[in-house]
């Protein structure tokens, strides 16, 4: 065995490898607050299977180094580089990740024809200058190796990650999920793109609503400055809004500046509520949302496992890494359904199986129980009419579904909740507040129902005094006469 041979095999594999990786560090830097992980771990995962990529490259090179045709193979190596570069770094970014979207749905023809000519002219010109790549192999490879070095170094020298650090050393514990208090229960139920005209269609729709919904008054004026779950969801809890635009939840400073400081704050809606004995619950939609920390909730736990997080780069970076032809020669689409659900971090992964409302409503039905605890608050959140639209007005998989079919399934799960309350005599003393965090276009008009403990009403009345969701600890106290 030459050392040249062992040393240009390697090349090979690291070439390969990188081209593989960086990706995944691209992912993982622009959208942080959806894993669950640091970059340490994540680092530490792909460094791992980058080895075993440029090992398994490596031995099958130096297997197959007295065949005639190995030039051959190693050609083919660096062609799949070469393209898996081009899909990676360029039309994954240029062109539209997820080809679905609206101004894309109907050009998937053309981008993956556009894709194959651009493939097929750069196979054409790597077999057309083939003698110059035998002659200056190691120079290519070394060439791709550096550039594919320096673009990880850079996405990671301008990522901020020690910002996010403490986020993911806890978790929400789940046991007690559907355990309720004895006495009085405050819970907020958070359904997803419920917006203030989704609801007024969808009850229109669907009139049982109306029944299901007597108890309660629409806050008619409710809004969500910053139209998205990221924001809105910690505004309810702390009472702080995200003073920033839009463009900043993406920050890597100023996003986890903004989780830490409004939780900690003495005024959240959970440290009232626990300075009067209640237990506080969590149980976050996505990562990041919630800061678990036990001035706030009393179910935090030591993060276990990242198994959702992990699953879920694995899909994204799968969808970014195929070409568009392939999608669209094999009619493909992902289920990007439980793409940013948080995951159970127990020790074991729960109805894996289910979509995320399937399995919260079994899980009500068949877990529920009123526990020793006197005072309980729960925050729970439901998909509701949030893409991946594939569950039907029954909560059942449905390809040929739509948003007012899988949100009146989703409140199949709000239906029990109030059921197994009444049934458990809880229901007449309950504070609840069912909202949304923004409409399923991103836009501010958040529908808002909430039901004051005692009330009994013989239908669905609406407020039309504007609120913002920061307003949400000081109306439920309200509520509740505090």
């Amino acid at each position: 065995m030459k050392m040249t041979d062992f040393f240009k095999s390697l090349c090979f594999g690291l070439a390969l490898s990188l081209v593989l990786v960086a990706p995944c560090i691209t992912i993982y830097t622009y959208n942080p607050i959806y894993f669950s992980f640091d970059l340490l771990h994540l680092g530490i995962v792909w460094t791992l299977l980058s080895l075993l990529c440029s090992f398994m490259t490596c031995a099958l090179l130096m297997g197959a180094g007295p065949w005639r045709h190995i030039r051959k193979v190693e050609v083919a190596i660096l062609a799949l580089c070469v393209l898996a570069w081009m899909q990676g770094g360029y039309f994954a970014t240029i062109l539209p990740t997820i080809p679905v979207a609206t101004e894309f749905g109907n050009n998937l023809f053309w981008l993956s024809f556009t894709q194959i000519v651009i493939f097929t002219v750069i196979i054409g010109a790597m077999f057309f200058f083939r003698k110059f790549i035998f002659e200056h192999i190691m120079q290519v490879l070394l060439f791709v190796i550096l550039c594919q070095a320096v673009s990880i170094g850079a996405t990671i020298y301008r990522f901020s990650s020690h910002s996010f650090n403490t986020i993911y050393k806890n978790c929400f514990e789940e046991n007690n999920k559907y355990t309720f208090a004895f006495r009085e229960n405050v819970l907020l139920v958070v359904v997803d793109c419920l917006g203030n005209k989704l609801f007024k269609d969808e009850i229109k729709k669907y009139p049982e609503l109306e029944g299901l919904f007597k108890d309660f008054t629409c806050l008619d004026g409710m809004r969500s400055p910053v139209p998205r779950t990221m924001a809105a969801v910690p505004a309810m809890l702390t009472g702080i809004g995200f003073k920033y635009s839009e463009a900043e939840l993406g920050d890597d400073d100023l996003y986890p500046q903004y989780i830490h400081n409004a939780y900690l704050e003495n005024q959240t809606l959970m440290h009232r509520l626990k300075s009067e004995g209640f237990r506080c619950e969590g149980y976050q939609y996505m990562p990041n949302i919630v800061l678990a920390t036990e001035t706030c909730f009393d179910n935090v736990i030591p993060r276990l496992k990242h198994n959702a997080s992990e699953k879920m780069m694995f899909q994204v970076w799968c969808q970014r890494m195929m070409p568009y032809f392939m999608h669209y020669l094999c009619n493909f689409k992902w289920d990007m359904g439980n793409m940013f659900v948080n995951e159970v971090n127990t020790g074991r992964i729960r109805n894996k199986h289910l979509k995320y409302d399937q399995a919260m409503n079994q899980r009500l039905v068949r877990e529920f129980v009123v526990g020793r605890d006197e005072k309980v608050f729960k925050y729970f959140h439901l998909q509701g009419a949030h893409v991946d639209l594939s569950t039907d007005e029954n909560l059942e998989n449905c390809e040929d579904t739509d948003k007012y079919r899988q949100l009146k399934g989703s409140l199949i799960f709000v239906e029990n909740l109030f059921r197994l309350l009444k049934e458990n005599n809880l229901y007449d003393n309950a504070t609840i507040v069912v909202t949304g965090d923004h409409t399923e276009e991103y836009r501010p008009e958040n529908a808002t129902l909430v039901k004051a403990p005692g009330r009994a009403k013989d239908k669905l009345d609406f407020d039309d005094k504007p609120y913002v969701v920061a307003d949400m600890p000081n109306i439920i106290q309200k509520l509740r006469g505090k």
